[in-house]
């Protein structure tokens, strides 16, 4: 394959008003779908959330409205005849023991403000929940995509950690009560490394240096600490990329304004792909620019991007690291608009490994999605606006699946979006269950 060129080109956008800073913020919490087509026709009829309708697996949101109505004529063609739709299957419908990754399986959707815990078998163990208006925050949601959590991290005890998309990060206890709560406008990924938790947020702002005058949603990595959520360091990666070789690049893409990078993921960089890479070290940070189809590495001390490379996908979420200093990225619609998995090596700019579905369509999130590599080789992926997660051997074999619960609309036809499926491993402190559950252990 030939190297992937690291100039410009032309963004491939969804449809959106006219810039403006208040109109942006709207859709930050979308994920780049618009919010009014995740339902069609039962759209008023599903409770807050985020909910998609996976008959029209390629997205209904940037559909006009009378195409939105003819796919849903078509879809319920068949129903006049007599024939049933079939029944809607929930819960684990894969399960292979002797190849799945043993553990547990912690999960947050678009159902609302709530994660579950649950063993391989789909045996629920814990939720915890707590709505946006419970927490001390100075801001206001403005759709209602935003009143669930976009990611939740398992800390010791029973403690977690909860992204209200857009809005702000939370630590609660087992009991779902607040322990501490950052009105940040964190959003989409954080990790937590050495007691620090490095998180996305993003504010609109005029930047100056950009020499235009559009306001723009600057994109910033933020550091916590984990104990008591105070922030010790924010860094822009507007003012990064400016500081870079990269900045004529940031100037082309930000004539527009808006949402220009849409950085949607943070990963801690290894070794391994360091030492692959000019000018990177391990313990930088792995980023995704969305809009622009591009990773890119943030050097924190420095506040410099040492690294940047625009790739052949299209919409990705979820990059991480290999251990073979590779690249694993959730690439949503860069399989002739279907979701592709995808091992990318940074230093030849090429795939070395891909999974798409077959057929292409019953492997699709048009946004969000989430994949990681577990212990024994396999990867967990989230498809999130199918509303199911997938293990999936390297050879492409799917040992465990699970079909989301939460459904909506007239004829259960939503699913909530399954933002994100963690596989815990098996030897996990569950003493802080309540005593009926800990005999599980």
């Amino acid at each position: 394959m030939a190297p992937i060129p690291t100039a410009p080109r032309p963004r491939r956008r969804l449809p959106r008003p006219a810039w403006a800073l208040a109109g942006v913020l709207l859709s930050l919490a979308a994920c780049g779908a618009k919010d009014d087509g995740a339902g069609l026709a039962s759209v008023e009829e599903h409770p807050d959330g985020y909910w998609q309708d996976p008959r029209y697996p390629q997205g209904t949101g940037i559909l006009e409205a009378a195409d939105r109505k003819r796919l849903e004529r078509l879809a319920q063609a068949g129903y006049a005849d007599g024939m049933e739709p079939a029944p809607v299957r929930t819960g684990v419908i894969v399960h292979d023991p002797g190849r799945a990754q043993p553990g547990y399986n912690l999960y947050c959707s678009g159902h609302g403000a709530e994660a579950v815990l649950m063993d391989m078998q789909g045996q629920v163990l814990h939720r915890w929940s707590r709505p946006f208006d419970q927490v001390p925050s100075e801001r206001e949601p403005l759709i209602r995509t935003q009143l669930t959590w976009r990611k939740v991290h398992l800390l010791e005890g029973g403690d977690l950690l909860v992204c209200y998309e857009g809005l702000g990060l939370a630590r609660i206890d087992r009991h779902s009560e607040l322990v501490w709560y950052w009105d940040g406008a964190a959003h989409h990924d954080f990790e937590v490394q050495d007691g620090r938790i490095i998180t996305l947020a993003r504010e609109a702002r005029f930047l100056p240096f950009l020499g235009t005058d559009q306001g723009v949603i600057e994109d910033t990595v933020c550091v916590l600490d984990v104990q008591t959520g105070e922030l010790l360091q924010r860094v822009s990666i507007y003012a990064a990329l400016f500081a870079s070789k990269y900045k004529s690049d940031l100037i082309a893409w930000s004539r527009e304004g808006g949402d220009v990078l849409h950085n949607n993921s943070v990963a801690r960089v290894t070794p391994e792909l360091a030492q692959r890479l000019p000018r990177v070290e391990p313990g930088d940070w792995l980023l995704v620019f969305r809009d622009v189809n591009a990773l890119a590495i943030i050097d924190l001390e420095d506040e410099v991007i040492p690294w940047m490379q625009v790739g052949p996908w299209q919409g990705p979420h979820a990059a991480s690291c290999l251990p073979n200093g590779e690249i694993l990225l959730f690439d949503n619609m860069g399989h002739g608009g279907f979701t592709r998995l995808v091992h990318w090596d940074p230093a030849a700019a090429s795939i070395q490994w891909q999974y798409a579905g077959t057929p292409p369509e019953s492997f699709v999130s048009i946004f969000s999605g989430n994949v990681a590599r577990l212990e024994n080789g396999n990867f967990l992926a989230a498809v999130s606006c199918a509303g199911f997660a997938r293990e999936i051997t390297p050879s492409g074999d799917t040992v465990w699946e699970y079909a989301s619960p939460h459904r909506a609309g007239r004829e259960k036809e939503l699913v909530a979006v399954l933002f994100d499926m963690e596989r815990l491993s098996e030897t996990l402190d569950l003493t802080w269950l309540p005593e009926g559950l800990k005999a599980r252990k």
